[in-house]
């Protein structure tokens, strides 16, 4: 009881007036998120003779909950009534000593912290009285405070790739429950602080640049959050200037992200009009594009705005000619790949003229261009060259080109070519005649005459000996005079000849008739196929034999519906020395009616081939099976003593064989043979 009215004596007694100077005060306080009760002191300066108290003190009560209040600092042991309310509190002290002129806290508030973090609240006086001892007043002056909770932080650092911008030009835009901008710092750092809970999304911006992550999303914040890093690219403009073909990249301006490697190129050559066209001679460039090159292609890393532009040069083509087309030559300095030249290249031609023909003028375009040694040009457009020549002197005419002639392994062979040497212009020199054989072998050649003043004709005789190959010669027949020479080519083609001769037989059935096939020469032969037609009514295969020529080879036949495939081949791999005759002999059996006409044996097709599997040059004739008398060989209609003799020289091998000289088919013409066909000439058989 004595506590309360001393208390009530107090109240009374501040309510004088004394002169004091002093400074009640409420500090600034913050708290971290997550703080649940805080302590806050009512300061003062000067204490001086201050032995009593009364404050009121006002807040959000959604940020802070008024729980008590303690003595401070300086009123250990004094008297203290409080009384917290929902967004207020009230506190008073006493004390019957005054405090000293010192500093320190009067009372501490107590408050439980319901706000969230970001939220805030000042703590406002509303009633604030000090007294001292005599109960009376002591003028002071209060000051106010804030109370704050404070909020998440989010933060980070920007980085710069590429471009000239200072990082801290960017800016850093957050959006959501509370927006805000910043900056970074020249290094880079960047933070926003006080945030309440909520969504928030960070977006870099800075322009020309793009950002690693494009924006940081937080759904709730709900902590603080350190390193969120952005990456900034400087994205590069590249411009591409061509006046020509189709640049990758193409024409125009590009955007690349620095330190993109970037291959360019350009096609070329490119056509423009008839002789006419654009060569890409390089590029210079600006920027990371390297300064200047040469080729149609080039590769960089784009760091920087850049340029690139492509070069172009014009060529022109260069065409020349000769008139006619085989009097002469051009030759033309510089050369140039393709005859193209850059626009404004000088070029010099010359020409040579070949035998027979002389200079007469140049041709630009078909313009005269003079009659000098040499020619001088400026490619400034297409050019068409042409040298034009005229021919004098003579010409070598022969009324054939290609001499066929057909062997004969008995005798050689002859033929002739004419030659006339006519003049061109006015000419009239001594020509001489000569030719060149190709390879030298069994042929002889002559002129007759060998030379003469033009105009003038020759005979050139070709002699071809009996032991020559059937192949094709060229010859090279030559014209010389003081002025030059002119050449002709000619090719003798030195043919055998395979053939059928004609067979008789007589017009029985179950008769049998040899019939040989012949060669007129057989140097070289090393191997044939042959292909016969005849009628199977007629006529029908026996046997295929070899020949005369032929006994140690192999012979392979097949037939087929009135055709025989005969097949020969040295088995010595070999080509024959020469001789004429029989390479096979087929026999037949008369199976049908010979007519009188004859029944026709028709060599289809002939191969003949030399050692080296080369084909030989051939004429073929085809032959004929005639009824006839066995035994009439000479073919008159009668056996008599004409035909004894020739089986007789048959069997005596003085002749060739004899058409069907085998009387009695043992396969050999002997003295039994020459028997019967004397005989047959006494009417005995």
């Amino acid at each position: 009881m004595k506590k309360i009215g001393w208390l009530g004596i107090m109240m009374f007694v501040l309510m004088s007036a004394s002169v004091f100077g002093a400074t009640v005060s409420i500090p600034n306080t913050n708290v971290n998120p997550g703080t649940t009760t805080v302590q806050i002191p009512i300061n003062i300066d000067n204490a001086n003779s201050i032995a009593g108290f009364q404050f009121t003190v006002t807040f959000d009560n959604s940020v802070l909950n008024a729980t008590g209040a303690v003595v401070g600092s300086l009123t250990n042991g004094w008297l203290l009534q409080v009384n917290p309310q929902a967004g207020q509190i009230s506190v008073i002290g006493a004390s019957s000593t005054e405090l000293g002129s010192v500093s320190g806290s009067l009372s501490i508030l107590q408050f439980n912290v319901v706000g969230n973090p970001g939220n805030s609240t000042n703590l406002s006086f509303t009633v604030h009285k000090l007294a001292d001892t005599n109960a009376q007043h002591i003028a002071h002056n209060a000051v106010n405070g804030n109370f704050a909770v404070s909020g998440y932080r989010i933060s980070g650092y920007v980085s710069l790739t590429g471009g000239t911008s200072l990082v801290s030009a960017a800016s850093l835009n957050l959006t959501g429950t509370v927006n805000k901008t910043t900056n970074p710092d020249s290094n880079g750092y960047y933070e926003f602080t006080d945030l309440m809970p909520g969504n928030y999304t960070i977006t870099p911006v800075l322009n020309r640049y793009t950002f690693s992550p494009v924006n940081k999303t937080y759904t709730p914040l709900n902590s603080s959050q350190t390193n969120q890093n952005f990456t900034g690219t400087f994205q590069a403009q590249l411009n591409i200037s061509s006046l020509y073909g189709i640049p990758n990249p193409s024409t125009g301006t590009h955007i690349y992200a620095s330190g993109t490697l970037i291959s360019a190129s350009v096609n070329s050559p490119i056509s423009g009009p008839s002789g006419t066209r654009y060569v890409c001679s390089g590029w210079t460039g600006t920027g990371s594009v390297p300064s200047s090159g040469t080729s149609n292609s080039t590769s960089f890393t784009i760091y920087q705005d850049s340029t690139l532009t492509w070069n172009w040069k014009t060529q022109y083509l260069l065409t020349y000619s000769a008139e006619p087309a085989t009097c002469g030559t051009i030759t033309v300095n510089p050369t140039a790949q393709e005859n193209w030249y850059d626009t404004g290249q000088i070029i010099t031609c010359t020409y040579v003229q070949n035998p027979g023909y002389i200079f007469e003028k140049w041709l630009i375009n078909g313009v005269e261009a003079g009659s000098n040694p040499t020619l001088t040009v400026t490619m400034n457009t297409p050019k068409q060259i042409t040298a034009v020549f005229k021919q004098v002197g003579f010409v070598l005419e022969l009324d054939r080109n290609i001499v066929d002639v057909v062997l004969d392994a008995d005798t050689f062979v002859e033929t002739q070519v004419l030659i006339s040497v006519n003049p061109v212009g006015q000419y009239s020199k001594v020509v001489n005649l000569s030719a060149e054989k190709i390879p030298e072998t069994g042929i002889a050649l002559s002129f007759h005459p060998g030379n003469g003043v033009v105009p003038f004709d020759s005979i050139l005789n070709i002699h071809l000996s009996e032991s020559i190959k059937p192949d094709t010669y060229p010859l090279e027949i030559t014209g010389a005079s003081e002025d030059g020479k002119n050449t002709y080519d000619i090719a003798v083609i030195a043919k055998t000849k395979v053939y059928i001769p004609d067979t008789y037989c007589a017009n029985i059935k179950g008769e049998t008739c040899l019939v040989p096939i012949n060669i007129s020469t057989a140097k070289g032969l090393a191997g044939f196929q042959i292909k016969i037609i005849y009628d199977k009514n007629v006529l029908n295969v026996m046997n295929v034999k070899q020949g005369e020529l032929t006994t140690n080879w192999n012979i392979n036949d097949s037939t087929n519906q009135g055709e025989i495939l005969i097949k020969g081949v040295n088995k010595a791999l070999q080509g024959l020395e020469g001789g004429k005759g029989s390479i096979c002999t087929v026999t037949f059996s008369v199976v049908g009616n010979i007519p009188e006409e004859g029944v026709p044996i028709i060599l289809e097709s002939v191969n003949i081939a030399d050692k080296e599997a080369r084909s030989m040059p051939y004429v073929s004739e085809n032959g004929i099976v005639l009824p006839g008398i066995k035994g009439d060989f000479n073919h008159d209609s009668i056996v008599d003593i004409f035909d004894v003799i020739l089986c007789l020289r048959q069997a005596l091998e003085i002749d060739p064989s004899v058409d069907n000289a085998d009387m009695n088919k043992d396969g050999v013409v002997d003295i039994f043979d020459v028997i019967l066909v004397l005989r047959k000439a006494l009417g005995i058989d």
